[in-house]
């Protein structure tokens, strides 16, 4: 079990402990301090022991699992105080606790706290509760939730919904004197695609138009040759990277199948 550091007992109340004769006395100590991690209602021949997502598991009166409880806990408290005194050591014996066995379960039985009787606008989950007045997530106190029966679920909280807000950077660099529509398919494409920015761009080409590809085509040669558009404005050039022809009628064709509208550009 994990107790609360201020639960447990201080060096004035182990001294007194230590000192008590009377069985009684020193089982009304241990429930003044632990009456909120072990319930016993004798009656029903039920114990109910605290367990670390803070509501109880519930057992039948058992005095091995009693005893092991108050062992605990004592020897916690005497583990909490440095440099403590080796003769206190024997409080926390099973032999000890045994000697006053009977008047523990008199004592905590009269505890009438009522298990399972909580606000009924709590549903209980393993780890803790939803408030339906607001619908909040709130893990369970020492002392004020008394529960043993909960929904064999946890709670885990929402992933918020974060708008992915890209920053706007064009994948390629479309030039100058391409119509608004073809600026408006790059801000689709990149807007929808849910790929790597490498795909991106081979898609992308993909997609547009025979003359954004053209352009795509020509933007990269300029940045790798490093050329000037004088230079690449020759037909030779041209002629070498779209694989342009004339038909009957004088007109210029590339390998997309479209005027090559983009040699006239320049």
């Amino acid at each position: 079990m994990n107790f609360k550091t201020l639960d447990l007992l201080n060096l004035d109340e182990l001294k007194n402990l230590h000192k008590m004769d009377m069985p009684t006395q020193k089982a009304k100590l241990l429930f003044s301090k632990l009456k909120n991690y072990l319930l016993i209602d004798e009656i029903s021949n039920t114990m109910y022991r605290l367990n670390k997502n803070n509501y109880y598991d519930k057992f039948e009166i058992n005095e091995d699992k009693i005893i092991s409880i108050v062992c605990q806990y004592i020897e916690n408290s005497i583990e909490n105080i440095p440099k403590i005194s080796r003769k206190f050591e024997c409080l926390c014996s099973e032999y000890n606790v045994k000697g006053f066995y009977r008047q523990l379960i008199s004592v905590f039985a009269t505890n009438e706290i009522k298990m399972d009787d909580s606000n009924i606008n709590k549903i209980h989950l393993i780890n803790g509760y939803i408030d339906l007045s607001d619908l909040s997530f709130h893990e369970r106190e020492i002392g004020v939730d008394f529960v043993s029966i909960v929904n064999n679920k946890t709670y885990s909280a929402p992933i918020p919904k974060v708008e992915v807000i890209e920053e706007k950077k064009e994948f390629v660099k479309v030039k100058q004197g391409i119509d608004v529509n073809d600026k408006l398919d790059v801000e689709k494409v990149v807007k929808e695609s849910k790929i790597n920015k490498e795909k991106d761009i081979d898609r992308i080409e993909k997609a547009f138009s025979p003359k954004v590809q053209l352009a795509i085509a020509v933007e990269k040669v300029v940045k790798e040759s490093k050329m000037k558009k004088s230079k690449i404005k020759s037909d030779e050039h041209f002629d070498k990277l779209f694989d342009r022809k004339k038909d009957s009628q004088g007109n210029i064709y590339t390998q997309f199948g479209e005027l090559d509208l983009i040699a006239m550009s320049f």
